[in-house]
């Protein structure tokens, strides 16, 4: 009995192996249009959706309650974005800044007056560098703040 259970969840966790590789394909031609970085993070989320389906339908067929591990799940999110906000507020703002593309790499620009030439631009952040000083400016801070961009007209 306890070998059949431990074959079901192998082949469950192949499949969820085998699906999200190819729903990862899917999602990156897809999403083409949008920048890599959005793209790579929207790509590993929804591997970590699948992941976690086959976890529940795992633990499924070891006969685990899942209304418990629901709720559970439950109170242990609402905990971990609390602990996480101002994360998940510079992720949020990172997409929004990825999507609406205010500026780019090389442009001039002036953030709660500090000015510098945009190096990257990822998800969490803005690297600019000024006088041989790179500042790392949170995606929040972006998104919240007046930008002057010197190198876009």
């Amino acid at each position: 009995m306890e070998v059949t259970k431990i074959v079901y969840t192998a082949a469950v966790f192949l499949f969820a192996f085998i699906i999200s590789r190819l729903c990862g394909r899917i999602v990156s031609k897809v999403l083409r249009p949008l920048p890599k970085e959005l793209r790579k993070r929207l790509s590993s989320a929804q591997a970590y959706v699948i992941y976690l389906l086959a976890v529940f339908v795992a633990l499924k067929v070891w006969d685990v309650d899942l209304g418990s591990v629901l709720l559970s799940l439950g109170a242990f999110s609402i905990a971990v974005s609390f602990a996480t906000k101002n994360t998940i507020e510079n992720f949020v703002s990172g997409i929004l800044i990825l999507l609406d593309r205010p500026f780019k790499v090389g442009d001039e620009i002036e953030v709660k007056g500090v000015k510098g030439k945009v190096e990257k631009i990822t998800v969490r952040y803005t690297v600019i560098s000024s006088e041989n000083t790179k500042i790392f400016i949170p995606s929040k801070t972006i998104a919240n703040e007046i930008v002057k961009n010197h190198g876009r007209v």
